[in-house]
């Protein structure tokens, strides 16, 4: 397994060319993911760019430096100065060992706000778009509370990456299926200041990032495992067309809704009161059951919100 790290900031460029740099580095994703489905992790704040994870499975270091020759050209164009290595190793278990132990804790913290959207393809190969996207990610991490960690990512049905194709019909978001990065916006949890500094900076990413981002690629949706516990709109942004026939299921194999899970199926029909406690909209669960195959749930969900507080 082939890996590698590049590594720059704007110390010497300036702000303005460093985030050149992020662009160019996302346009050649594509390319890059079609050496065999090659994948690239990097972190970014608003002043420094780290990969800091690379799988080329079945090539070496050689093989790695020649995939990413493209983009060091381009930073040879820009003028910046970047620190390059590449490496391989023996097994999948030792690259990951190596860019993501010592195990099993591993190197990110369990305690952060989180966020984040699948980027498609699309997006970083037309300018216009991979420039609005670039801006909002500059927006993003002006704060230094927050940092961006994106993942490049090649699941598409056709792609080299994949030993063969879908043989079912299954629940995984459309949306994965064009994407080329995962963006993940994170902000460590801080344990020395007040609870409602923390708050504060959950509710910029709620309400700022995820809509800013979601703009650009209204289309898309996010990863439910990293995605925001107060993403609006959840249903069609972490299920997409799949959670009519998903919530359908759920009713059949658990008509009374005792599984639950925060923005998993069916938890629109469970609301928390002031002190925590769930409270089951049991009141209206009868039209509730006999409406659920319906494409009118969320329409069906707000008018039992509103039949309560009335």
């Amino acid at each position: 397994v082939g890996g590698g790290y590049i590594s720059f900031d704007d110390t010497a460029i300036g702000n303005d060319k460093f985030w050149e740099a992020v662009a160019q580095f996302n346009s050649r994703l594509p390319s890059i993911s079609n050496h065999g489905g090659v994948t690239v992790a990097y972190s970014l704040t608003n002043h420094a760019f780290a990969i800091y994870n690379l799988f080329a499975d079945g090539q070496g270091a050689d093989a790695v430096r020649d995939i990413l020759n493209p983009y060091l050209s381009d930073l040879d164009q820009l003028g910046v100065t970047y620190n390059i290595s590449t490496h391989d190793s023996p097994s999948f278990l030792e690259q990951l060992r190596l860019d993501y132990g010592p195990f099993p804790d591993g190197p990110f913290s369990t305690t952060a706000i989180l966020g984040g959207r699948l980027i498609p393809r699309g997006v970083v190969l037309d300018t216009k778009s991979n420039t609005a996207l670039t801006e909002v990610l500059r927006d993003i991490t002006r704060s230094s509370e927050y940092a961006m960690l994106m993942q490049s990512i090649d699941v598409r049905s056709n792609s080299s990456s994949l030993l063969m194709g879908p043989v079912a019909s299954n629940a995984v978001l459309p949306a994965w299926r064009s994407t080329i990065i995962q963006a993940i916006f994170a902000a460590p949890w801080d344990w020395s200041v007040p609870r409602s500094v923390m708050e504060k900076r959950e509710k910029y990413v709620s309400e700022y990032v995820t809509p800013a981002l979601q703009a650009i690629m209204p289309a898309s949706g996010s990863y439910m495992n990293e995605g925001n516990f107060r993403q609006h709109d959840w249903q069609k942004q972490f299920f997409g067309i799949n959670y009519d026939r998903l919530l359908d299921i759920k009713q059949k194999y658990d008509p009374e809704f005792l599984f639950y899970a925060p923005q998993g199926v069916g938890s629109e029909f469970w609301e928390e009161d002031r002190a925590g406690r769930l409270c089951k909209i049991n009141r209206y669960m009868e039209n509730v059951t006999m409406s659920l195959a319906s494409s009118n749930w969320m329409s069906l969900v707000n008018s039992i919100r509103s039949s309560q507080e009335d």
